[in-house]
């Protein structure tokens, strides 16, 4: 006797098609892991400003504004780092060393850029002072916090590959 087949029934759930994969700022702006980093990072970023802002404007009473922008970065640095490290990037995944030392590359690359910018402003409205002065100096670290973000969530708090 010659075996029939029987023709195989539909799934009943049919597996829905794939959504075209969102590209470029949207795929960003979809991910809530990334809205997340991004807001944290900047409550972060908003507290360590105001002590850079009222360090930087003590210590320009005193000293040339690129050694107050350093020394204003460098006390606030230690805090961020580790703020960011338990909140933003929840970074307990590597040791603390290699994370700190990226950390510290991260941030004098930023500060180069936020040295190199203030020095453009101060040097274009003729070396301000004052209340002007602490504005080119916020200005140029919103360069240097950009800077250290995508270096941050890039490099030195990586998240592994999730395995598919």
């Amino acid at each position: 006797m010659p075996v029939v087949e029987k023709p195989q029934d539909p799934p009943l759930l049919a597996p829905a098609p794939a959504e075209p994969r969102a590209r470029g700022l949207d795929r960003y702006l979809q991910d809530t892991e990334f809205r997340r980093q991004v807001i944290s990072f900047a409550v972060i970023g908003v507290g360590c400003t105001i002590a850079f802002a009222i360090l930087y404007s003590i210590l320009r009473h005193s000293m040339a504004p690129f050694a107050a922008n350093g020394l204003a970065l460098l006390a606030t640095m230690g805090i961020n780092f580790a703020l960011n490290r338990a909140h933003t990037f929840r970074g307990h995944e590597g040791t603390l060393r290699s994370q700190a030392g990226g950390y510290l590359v991260a941030y004098l690359i930023g500060y180069g850029a936020s040295t190199a910018l203030l020095y453009a402003l101060l040097a274009a409205m003729n070396h301000p002072h004052g209340m002007l002065d602490t504005l080119c100096a916020l200005v140029s670290g919103l360069l240097a916090t950009a800077v250290r973000f995508v270096l941050m969530r890039a490099w030195v708090f990586k998240q592994p590959a999730q395995a598919a």
